[in-house]
Formats: structure tokens, sequence, C-alpha cells
């Protein structure tokens, strides 16, 4: 019976304890988020100006086709004339 009742109030003992020790946590988290709540945000303020802006982007990398044709004629010989733009 002495056994069974060390026991009881050890846990109990320790239950109090670790909801202290949860109060004592939360606590702190409740007043950071207050702090945050009221704490001023730093923001930069400008007056109005009506400017053009213009959407302009570098990029570097290689452009491929979809279709590519290859001008070579089927027969020997030589070509006198191409009548379409190539490029």
């Amino acid at each position: 019976m002495k056994k069974y009742f060390i026991t009881v109030l050890l846990l109990l003992g320790i239950s109090f304890l670790g909801w202290q020790i949860y109060q004592h946590v939360n606590s702190d988290k409740k007043a950071v988020k207050r702090q945050r709540k009221n704490s001023p945000v730093a923001v930069e303020i400008a007056p109005i100006q009506k400017t053009t802006v213009q959407d302009i982007g570098r990029y570097s990398g290689s452009l491929y086709p979809n279709a590519a044709f290859i001008m070579a004629p089927k027969i020997a010989g030589r070509l006198e004339k191409i009548w379409v733009n190539i490029g």
C-alpha cells in the first residue's frame, strides 16, 4: 500500500510540474504574439509619380526552330537562283 501511495504521489508531482512548464512556455508564446501585433511595421513612403514602365528582359539561351529543312538538290549540278528568301 505504501508503494502504491508513493507511486501515485510521484505521478501527481510529475504531472503538476509538467503542467507548470507547459503554462510557462505557452504564456511566452502568447506574449510574443501580442508584441508582434502591437509593434509598428517599418515601411518607406514616397510621393506618387507618373512614369512610363518598360518591361525589359534580358535572357541567355539558345533558340531552336520547330521545323528545319535542308536546301540541297537531289541531282548533281549548280544552283542558279533560289526563288525564296532563306531565313
